[in-house]
This record gives C-alpha cells, structure tokens and sequence, in this order.
C-alpha cells in the first residue's frame, strides 16, 4: 500500500529553496527514492536503514534518537514530517520543531484521519498557539503551521530520559513496547530455555535481531554464552539496549544495522521477534525479511528460534533457507518456531 501522505510532503522536499529540515522515522522508504540532494535539505531519521538509503542518495543525513535539540534555536525556514505512529515521538518533534523554526517559518505535517491528524492539529494551534490549519487530500491530510510557542509543550513522556522497566531495565518512548513485556518474546524465552535445559541445542555464540530495548538479550546472561550481538534500526532501542549492557555478565555488542546487514558473524543461534508493522500498515513483506536475515546469520548446524504472529505463513521462505522447521508453542495468537540449519 502506497503512502498517500508522503506524496503530499514531495513537494515541500524537492528542489527547496529555503533552509529545511525533514524528520523521518519508519514510513520514508518511497519518498526517499523521489528525493534528490540539496545543500538546502537536511534529512533528520530515527532509522538506520533510512540513513544508509538517505547516504547512497547523498542527502545531508543524520542518524539519531531525533536529538535535534543540538541544532542552534530558529536554524530552518521549514519543518517538513509525516507524524510518527508513538504519540510521544510526534509531540516531542513538534516540541522541538517549535524551536527550531525560524520567525514566520512553517511545520508543515502529513497523516491519515485514522493517525489522530487532527488531534495533533488541533493541539499545535491550542498549546503551541500556532496559526494554520489542515488539508483534505483524498483519505489524507496536510497542515502547514506557524508561529508556533516554544514557552509551552506538548506532553512527550519525558521523550529522552531512560527510565526503568520491572526494576531491573531501562527503556524510553520510541521503542516498540518500550513500558511493557511483548508476550511474543516471553514465549520465546519459555521456548528457548526448554531447549537449554534439555540441551537439544548448545550455542555458544547469539545474535539477538531486533533487539528493542533488550528484553531478550538480558534475559539470556545465565546461559553461560560467550557472545551475544545485539543489533536494531531503532536509535532508541540502541540507546536503552547500550544502557541494559552494562549489568550483564556476558560479553554483549549493540549494533546498528538493518536486519543485521552491518554484522559479519554468523552464529549458532539466532533469536528474532521480527516485526510485523510498517509504520501504520500491517506488512508481511517485513517478517519474510527478517527471517532471511535470521538464515544469513545462522551457522551450518545452527539454529533460528523466532516468534511470530500465528497468522503469518513463511513456509515456502524458511523450507528454501533453512533444513529443518519446527513449531514448538503456539498461545494466544503467537507461535514459536525453530528453524535449523543441517546436512540431515
């Protein structure tokens, strides 16, 4: 499904003028491919696989938990952003944006009605006592705003700062599930430690793919592994799961990477809740990703043990890329699956 509401902000994005500001998370893919650089565009993005298509096109791009706090106060004429699916994130961006914006310059926002677009613009004008207004496009909306207060905020959660989950680690807004145990990944844990326990497997070497804020990986120090890399595309995730290292007994590497595509190493075991959301939009093509990511990085005799969504079908995926597949739990909508490379 396309995007309608990037093409609405193509326009403001291409050839410009004047000083501008794009703030991307996970939605960017298509339009980036529309876009060319200019001395006058900076690409701002929370995801790593948006910096490295950004980067090949040669777009002035950062890569970061959107800390554009750093730039100096009123540095862009233009603030060009399709809301982000957290509230948090968008309020926070916005927060900054108002900032930012030089006097008389514009925030110009893109969603669908369904998005909450119209809280947030109704919220820009209230709190912010911005002028502007929203544009019907179809099934899509745009708003250009200005004059927007930087005395007052929206409420962000406190965007930036870690704070501690289940009093043992921390996580912020930005993180799928970031204040809440996902109960796809305790099954997968149940799962694995079944298979330690009656050591049907022996790893010594794991790649936690999409690691989020390291839910997994920290639930993994007493297995006596003597390596694990974690890796996400989420610079928030990086962040929280950085922070989770620095408790843990074995040796653990946080990554940036897109599905792991920075990392050398293939390991025996390689554990994954790959995603199954773009954005807003269920998205299948993702979880197939993931999996051939996950058999790119599993070792001959290795395994994946991965947990899905039960209505996900990746057999003609795994059966091309892995030897051996075997459902070990289903509960509540997820099952777990251990996929294992052999010559038998």
């Amino acid at each position: 499904m396309i995007d309608s509401t990037l093409q609405l902000l193509l326009p403001h994005l291409t050839h410009t003028q004047t000083s501008t500001l794009w703030l991307a998370d996970e939605n960017a893919h298509s339009l980036i491919e529309q876009v060319e650089a200019n001395e006058n565009l900076t690409l701002v993005t929370n995801r790593y696989d948006i910096y490295q298509q950004a980067k090949k096109k040669s777009i002035q791009s950062v890569f970061s938990d959107f800390s554009i706090a750093d730039y100096p106060q009123q540095s862009f004429e233009k603030i060009v952003y399709r809301i982000s699916k957290e509230k948090a994130v968008a309020n926070h961006i916005i927060n900054q944006a108002a900032k930012l914006l030089q006097k008389d310059a514009r925030l110009i926002i893109s969603g669908y009605k369904k998005e909450g677009i119209k809280s947030f613009s109704d919220n820009i004008k209230k709190v912010l006592n911005a002028q502007g207004k929203l544009k019907k496009n179809g099934n899509s909306y745009i708003g250009e705003f200005s004059h927007l207060s930087s005395t007052t905020t929206l409420d962000d959660k406190n965007y930036h700062t870690l704070r501690e989950i289940d009093k043992r680690f921390y996580s912020k807004p930005g993180i799928f599930g970031w204040d809440k145990v996902d109960k796809g990944t305790e099954l997968l844990l149940h799962c694995l430690s079944d298979l330690m326990s009656s050591q049907k497997i022996k790893p010594k070497s794991v790649l936690d793919l999409g690691c989020g804020y390291g839910w997994i990986f920290c639930n993994i120090d007493n297995y006596g592994f003597e390596h694990i890399i974690a890796t996400d595309n989420n610079a928030a995730a990086l962040i929280a799961a950085q922070k989770n290292t620095q408790a843990m007994q074995t040796l653990t590497e946080i990554i940036a990477s897109d599905c792991a595509d920075t990392v050398d190493n293939t390991f025996d075991l390689v554990l994954c809740n790959p995603p199954f959301h773009q954005g807003f939009q269920h998205d299948q093509a993702l979880t197939k990703k993931f999996i051939r990511g996950c058999a790119k990085k599993t070792k001959k005799n290795g395994h994946t043990l991965l947990v899905t969504n039960e209505f996900i079908s990746f057999d003609n995926i795994s059966e091309d890329l892995f030897s051996h597949k075997k459902t070990l739990h289903k509960e509540q909508g997820f099952k777990v699956v251990l996929l294992s490379k052999s010559d038998n």
